[in-house]
């Protein structure tokens, strides 16, 4: 094959600089079609065994066309590589050659326990989660032949029906361990997200805490990374201090451009590492008590490493927990004064804030929360569960072919700036559609009385209390007004949803001297606050 060059010239295909080929086959593969496909030991071979009759072979054809096209294709094909539960096994027969082009690696594993509660005496023997167990043990050294790693996320999903949550797999302390402890220093980018999945007494003996020297303890391991990590997601099941370094980097100076966020997210099951009773998702009573408050202990430990530059290689910090209250504040009678569930949102840095997200329930286990924007707007989201991930920011992306990567990372590497910036979208639903999750027999009593009044009587809050963890109140109201002006929502039901705009419509808001204090604060947060 030739091309003819401004002069007339004929030149080999083979005369292209290797960085141009690069960039057309990454091209390629973006526009290729291969669903199936994921890269194996002969990854020729697993491409053809993987093609469909109205497959898009474009990126298959393009490395048979020579060996350099083979080399540099093979490159492409294994720079970030995404792997499943179901394909785990294969990719750790992998080669080093082909281990080491590897720079972003997202491991995603759905178990369901086969039945199975962890709660069951014998759950711990069933087949699903000893097949679980054995292909994790075999990860840590799959890992190691990853030497220029940068990215890399690790997710464990709970079964798709929200009801089975309680029975699915756990993984063990020891093995997410051996995991970190195998990852190299040239990582960049580390999410952790086992949905709070862990081993229990059944699997650990009898304690279901770790003290600082067991070799179990995942904190350790992930100090061991930081100092040259430039996003960090965590949603695990223990956590403490021991993860922050207790000494300054000696890395030298970082580009502000490439630093990314620090996110804790605690979940149900979230606990201090050393204090059974220091939990992230609390009681009114326990949130009340600095004892008690896991990510209490964490955000002031936080709070402090900043102060003294030990987490300078991070742009933003956020924590988040929440306090639960009883369903009946929910389903009864909204009195004003009445306490809800919140969510918080500890913005520990740059610029310190508590925010307050309130949360109610429609119908049988349809959670509404009410949150607030980074530019002020209040809006809701309904899910038939509590993650709250799109209080995260987007910080963390799912991109071509389940790749997850840090927002920080695509904008710097052109290969993914496609993907960059924000992709949760803001709907316009008529305003019965929040109506269709509630159930005959079943109706919101907050949302018929806001319906009455004609606004919302329960709002996000703000404070630049940290240690401000009252929980939202029912404001007062008169019952004079009938109408009530539709509202915004975020459908969490789907979140690759199609469709979305700019948001039309403003909530009944603050007084004019509360949005020019509102205002003020906003810009000076203008440049170290990042959007939804």
């Amino acid at each position: 094959m030739s091309l003819a060059d401004d002069a007339g010239q004929s030149r080999n295909i083979n005369d292209l600089p290797s960085e141009v080929l690069e960039l057309v086959l990454t091209k390629v593969k973006g526009s290729s079609q291969l669903d199936e496909y994921r890269p194996f030991p002969n990854a020729l071979t697993a491409c053809r065994r993987s093609s469909q009759p109205n497959e898009d072979r474009s990126f298959l054809n393009a490395l048979t066309v020579c060996s350099l096209w083979k080399a540099v294709g093979e490159k492409v094909l294994w720079t970030d590589v995404s792997v499943s539960d179901t394909n785990l096994d294969k990719f750790c027969q992998s080669t080093s050659t082909a281990m080491s082009m590897t720079r972003t690696f997202t491991l995603t594993m759905q178990i369901d326990a086969g039945g199975w509660s962890v709660y069951d005496e014998g759950w711990v023997n069933s087949q699903v989660v000893q097949q679980m167990w054995q292909l994790l043990k075999r990860l840590p050294s799959t890992i190691g032949k990853m030497q220029a790693l940068e990215s890399f996320s690790f997710t464990v999903k709970p079964s798709d029906c929200v009801q089975e949550l309680p029975s699915s797999a756990r993984i063990r302390r020891s093995d997410l361990r051996a995991i970190l402890d195998a990852l190299p220093l040239t990582l960049r980018h580390l999410e952790i997200s086992t949905n709070c999945s862990w081993d229990t007494v059944a699997a650990m003996g009898k304690s279901d805490h770790v003290s600082a020297n067991n070799s179990d303890h995942v904190c350790p391991s992930i100090r061991r990374l930081l100092p040259n990590l430039r996003d960090l997601r965590l949603r695990v099941c223990e956590l403490c201090e021991d993860f922050i370094p207790s000494t300054p980097s000696n890395i030298g100076p970082i580009d502000a451009g490439s630093k990314g966020a620090l996110i804790i997210n605690g979940a149900d099951l979230t606990k201090h590492c050393r204090y059974a009773g220091a939990k992230f998702h609390t009681t009114v009573e326990e949130v009340r008590s600095e004892q008690a408050s896991g990510f209490r202990r964490l955000g002031s430990a936080i709070r402090t490493a900043f102060s003294n530059g030990l987490l300078d290689s991070f742009q933003h910090c956020t924590i988040i927990s929440i306090c639960h209250v009883g369903i009946q504040a929910h389903l009864g009678k909204p009195l004003p004064g009445k306490e809800f569930t919140t969510v918080y949102e500890s913005r520990l840095y740059p610029i310190p804030r508590q925010i307050k997200h309130p949360v109610y329930i429609i119908g049988r286990g349809w959670y509404v929360t009410r949150f607030r924007r980074s530019d002020g707007e209040a809006m809701e989201l309904i899910q038939p569960g509590q993650d709250h991930i799109y209080i995260e920011r987007d910080t963390w992306k799912t991109v071509d072919d389940g790749i997850r990567v840090a927002n920080s990372y695509m904008e710097c590497r052109p290969r993914f700036r496609r993907y960059a910036g924000g992709t949760i979208q803001i709907l316009h639903p008529e305003r019965d559609q929040l109506a269709r999750c509630e159930e005959p027999g079943l109706p919101c009593q907050l949302r018929l009385l806001e319906r009455k009044v004609g606004k919302w009587l329960l709002r996000p809050q703000m404070t630049k209390d940290l240690d401000d963890f009252e929980l939202v109140r029912l404001d007062h109201y008169d019952e004079g007004e009938d109408s009530f002006g539709g509202f915004d929502y975020i459908d969490n039901q789907d979140n690759d949803s199609q469709h979305g705009g700019d948001h039309d419509w403003q909530e009944d808001g603050p007084s004019e001297e509360q949005e020019e204090a509102e205002g003020e604060e906003q810009q000076a947060e203008a440049d170290s606050d990042w959007e939804l």
